[in-house]
C-alpha cells in the first residue's frame, strides 16, 4: 500500500496536525460576549424587563376604551380575496391567456386553473 508521508492521516498519535483554522484555544476559553450598554436603551426604558407595572396599567386603561374606526376607513381584505384580486388582474394584463398568466404569477398553468375554477372569496 502506498501512504503519503505528509498527510495528517498516517502522522503517529499524539503528533501535532495542522488542523482548521477556527479551532477553539487549548485553554478552553471563550470570546467575550459585548453586553448592550445600557446608554444605548430607549430613554425611559432602562430596565430589562419589556414593560413596568405604570406600562401595564396604562395599556390596560387604553384597552377599556372603545377604538372607534376613522370614517371612511375601509377593512382589509382577507388573504384568499387579496390573492384572488391579484390573480384576476394579471390573467388581465395577459389578455386571459391562463398559461401567459400563470407564468406571471410564478405557478404551474393546472394550479392556476383549479384556483380559477373556484369560486371567490366572500368581499
Amino acid at each position: 500500500s502506498r501512504a503519503c508521508s505528509n498527510s495528517p492521516w498516517n502522522a503517529p498519535a499524539g503528533s501535532a496536525s495542522p488542523g482548521p483554522a477556527s479551532t477553539p484555544p487549548a485553554d478552553g476559553s471563550r470570546p467575550k460576549r459585548t453586553e448592550t450598554p445600557p446608554s444605548s436603551f430607549p430613554r425611559g426604558r432602562r430596565s430589562k424587563k419589556p414593560a413596568d407595572v405604570d406600562d401595564l396599567l396604562a395599556a390596560f386603561e387604553r384597552g377599556s376604551q372603545p377604538v372607534e374606526p376613522a370614517i371612511g376607513q375601509l377593512a382589509a381584505p382577507s388573504l384568499a380575496r387579496a390573492e384572488w384580486e391579484h390573480i384576476q388582474r394579471v390573467l388581465a394584463d395577459a389578455d386571459h391567456n391562463i398559461s401567459e398568466a400563470a407564468r406571471r404569477l410564478g405557478m404551474h398553468r393546472r394550479s392556476l386553473q383549479r384556483k380559477l375554477h373556484k369560486l371567490p372569496p366572500p368581499a
